[in-house]
């Protein structure tokens, strides 16, 4: 048995240059990385201001798992003078690069900073679009302060199931590029071998809250003709990052007032509000991320000012009571309001317990969305709902395939423990097929009346989650239903081994296939003898009809055929008119002792005339005594 994991790379690029494309918004040259409030955590600064309408600023928390630059340019570099030195074509001129076009890319300030602030956008909109809509190329312009003086510029994205820079995707594109094949993705590679192109910057982030079925870290590479060179930087080892994104409001959900639910008088409060962001886009293009806090576009109220008071930054409890805080969050038409109980106590007033809280159930591979709040039972007996903080925990334990899971995570409310039961239902199957020995899928066999029908040797499993149980060999159900005189179609059912893991214990699959049996031809017999020198059911003729003519069989693709030497199989039908003919593949042998094998152009059989156009891999696998082998000129190519 072998598990196969269906994941797919994705990569996309493109070029632009800066003297043709006018860009749009209002533009401030400022220093974008910084670190503020936590001396281990970057802050990732946004580059536009004011924010669109109907747009809010919101934080996205992850690692930056850049690899040390120094190294990831020195590979770049590489594959630069290889170009060179190899004469591929310079896509900025179509002539041949020569060594006298080789200059090593240097590590450019704005580049830099816009791979940084790039990486974190794309791993949320996973495109060269920003997330507020404007094209990727604003990020380093603004940056710059105009559209003008960085020549051309341009931008790789990458998306890896790993946690460093990877470009190997990017470099893997050299053939293609080279030998000009059609409709290739060769935009990266160009962008490495440019001319164009004098300075670079990369930066790999991947986001802490977001529920991507694969864990993706996005690489990006921002590419410009002119740029002040900087010292590489080392790697970064999953170093905190908070990047500040716009967005539109219109994309978040999910959205909540985060904040203590039980103020103590005489303290002050910090509340804010958090989003979660989708991009809707389909398949494993979809991103989405929890919790954000919002910086910007936020306005306070307090239902009673006399209990709970804002001050500009914090709210302040004054007296007992409870009140109701209300976030009015964006601008123009697009507009959220959130609101949030808050319980002023003394501050001599205790928490009882925490209660607990139900079971959670997941499909396979969905990561659990945890409830932000638990119940907290007052000294005096009244409850409130308090901010949960959860342990972080291994999410390969939400990894199930037939077999359920039931995890507990922990955390704190209040100071008090919480603990939070999910269970992880088990994947179901969604498909179950048969395969011959050359990897082809098979759903149905046709044969005519009499002859056993050669069956699919292994079984296909497919589950819900994404992954597939493959090279299960098959064992199948004794029938006799081709022997039917009168022909018929038929379902005939074969066992996987009971090696499938499962909340009821070890079990296997049944999987169906379709026997199309063909009826028999009037005057021949259909017998239960068996031919010594083959296997399968023999016929007789017992027909005292004579015909001057015998009549046409025109056989169904996937037929097989045989004759003294060869097995084929149809994988072309002939046509009736006799204008086209029909092809054949052989697939085996018939007899395995032949020391010279001359392949036949042409096969005739029932009748019908057939081209001999393929050979499988492993159809004369077993002659191993021949010394000569003849084709026709079609199959020596």
């Amino acid at each position: 048995m072998k598990f196969k994991n269906l994941f797919k790379k994705v990569v996309v690029s493109t070029l632009i240059s800066t003297m043709t494309i006018t860009a749009a918004g209002e533009y401030i040259p400022v220093s974008i990385v910084k670190t503020v409030e936590a001396a281990t955590t970057e802050i990732r600064e946004n580059v536009n201001t004011p924010l669109k309408s109907g747009h809010v600023l919101v934080g996205v928390q992850g690692k930056d798992y850049t690899s040390n630059v120094t190294d990831v340019l020195n590979k770049i570099n590489q594959v630069r003078y290889d170009a060179c030195k190899e004469g591929v074509i310079n896509p900025a001129t179509d002539k041949p690069l020569t060594l006298n076009d080789y200059k090593p890319f240097k590590i450019g300030k704005l580049c830099t900073n816009s791979a940084k602030i790039r990486a974190a956008e794309a791993s949320l909109y996973l495109d060269h679009t920003r997330p507020n809509g404007e094209i990727c190329h604003t990020v380093i312009r603004a940056l710059h302060g105009s559209d003008y003086g960085l020549g051309w510029t341009g931008e790789n994205l990458a998306w890896y199931p790993n946690k460093t820079t990877s470009i190997d995707g990017w470099i893997n594109e050299k053939d293609d590029y080279v030998n000009k094949v059609p409709n290739a993705m060769v935009g990266h590679y160009e962008a490495l071998i440019s001319t164009n192109f004098n300075y670079i910057g990369i930066s790999s982030f991947n986001p802490d809250n977001d529920t991507q079925k694969w864990d993706w870290t996005c690489t990006e590479a921002t590419f410009a003709g002119n740029d002040t060179e900087v010292t590489p930087e080392s790697a970064k080892n999953g170093a905190p990052v908070l990047a500040k994104v716009e967005v539109p409001l219109s994309k978040a959900f999910n959205q909540c007032i985060s904040g203590n639910a039980m103020a103590y008088i005489g303290d002050k409060n910090k509340y804010e509000v958090l989003v979660s962001y989708d991009n809707k886009q389909s398949g494993n293009m979809t991103s989405k991320v929890y919790d954000c806090p919002v910086y910007d576009n936020v306005t306070w109220k307090s239902s009673d000012e006399s209990v709970l008071k804002f001050n500009g930054t914090s709210f302040e409890a004054l007296k007992l009571g409870r009140v109701t805080l209300t976030a009015t969050v964006g601008s123009g038409s697009n507009v959220l309001t959130l609101t949030k109980d808050v319980l002023v106590v003394n501050k001599n007033t205790v928490v009882d317990h925490a209660e607990s809280l139900g079971k959670i159930t997941v499909e396979s591979y969905e990561k659990p969305v945890l409830p932000k709040t638990a119940n907290v039972v007052l000294s005096d007996g009244s409850k409130i709902a308090v901010d949960v903080t959860w342990d972080s925990y291994d999410t390969s334990l939400v990894e199930t395939n037939l077999k359920s899971k039931e995890f507990t995570i922990n955390g704190k409310a209040y100071g008090y423990d919480v603990k939070q039961v999910i269970h992880v239902n088990p994947a179901y199957v969604t498909k179950l097929l048969a395969y011959d020995v050359e990897g082809e899928f098979i759903k149905e066999i046709n044969v005519d009346s009499g002859t056993k029908p050669v069956l699919p040797k292994y079984g296909y499993v497919v589950l819900s989650n994404g992954l597939a149980y493959h090279s299960c060999l098959l064992t199948w159900e004794d029938t006799d239903v081709y022997k039917n005189r009168e022909g018929g179609r038929y379902k005939i059912k074969a066992k996987t081994p009971s090696y499938f893991d499962t909340d009821d214990g070890y079990k296997s699959f049944e999987i169906e296939i379709d026997l199309i049996v063909k009826p028999a031809k009037k005057g021949v017999k259909v017998t239960d003898k068996t031919d010594s020198s083959k296997s399968g059911i023999s016929r007789e003729d017992n027909s005292n009809k004579k015909s001057s003519k015998r009549k046409k069989v025109f056989y169904k693709k996937g037929k097989i055929l045989k004759d003294k030497k060869f097995i084929y199989k149809v994988i072309k039908v002939a046509s009736k008119n006799g204008k086209v003919a029909g092809k054949l593949k052989i697939i085996g042998l018939n007899k395995k002792s032949l020391k010279t094998v001359k392949i036949p152009a042409y096969k005739k059989f029932s009748g019908v005339k057939y081209k001999v156009t393929a050979i499988g891999k492993k159809a004369l696998k077993k002659l191993r005594k021949i010394k000569k082998v003849k084709m026709p000129k079609r199959l020596a190519k």
